[in-house]
């Protein structure tokens, strides 16, 4: 089981929540933890070592649009005036040796400056409201980046070609 959240990314990487608010956009899942692994718990494991288990699986999986969200060490304040500068909502600082369990320990810190976080709430109240009265438009089509492969069906005994040595 990941953690994580569905986005619409611009040209340059940034979220765009109207596009996946009315579905314009193609969207994306942004991986942030892994909380079950082949029916483990991980929950108690260091965030560092969820992070890295996170990365590997969705290295692995080879889907195409699963992002695997990064991390910074020691450089927050550094990060955080890149968020701004690029007009990001925010950070959520976590400590690296921190379980699941501990959420309390995280800080969210929003970017006052925001540009998307204008009128979210009645986007919302509105988006609800049209909901309610029709049905949405399906979700855009892109073609796909890479082959997924194709699970084989077993083959009954009784149809299979028997070889003589």
């Amino acid at each position: 089981m990941i953690d994580g959240e569905l986005a619409c990314l611009d040209h340059e990487g940034r979220s765009i929540f109207n596009e996946l608010l009315f579905r314009r956009g193609c969207p994306i899942f942004y991986a942030f933890d892994l909380l079950y692994l082949n029916g483990r718990d991980l929950r108690q494991l260091p965030l560092i070592e969820r992070k890295e288990k996170l990365r590997n699986v969705v290295e692995k999986s080879a889907l195409p649009d699963v992002i695997c969200g990064k991390y910074v060490e020691g450089r927050g304040v550094d990060l955080f005036n890149e968020v701004v500068r690029r007009n990001l909502e925010g950070v959520v600082a976590k400590r690296k040796n921190g379980s699941y369990t501990t959420v309390s320990d995280w800080l969210k810190i929003k970017n006052p400056n925001y540009s998307h976080s204008e009128r979210r709430y009645e986007l919302f109240d509105s988006f609800k409201a049209k909901q309610a009265l029709r049905e949405l438009p399906p979700i855009p089509k892109k073609p796909p980046l890479r082959a997924v492969p194709v699970q084989r069906k077993k083959t009954p005994k009784s149809r299979r070609v028997k070889h003589s040595r």
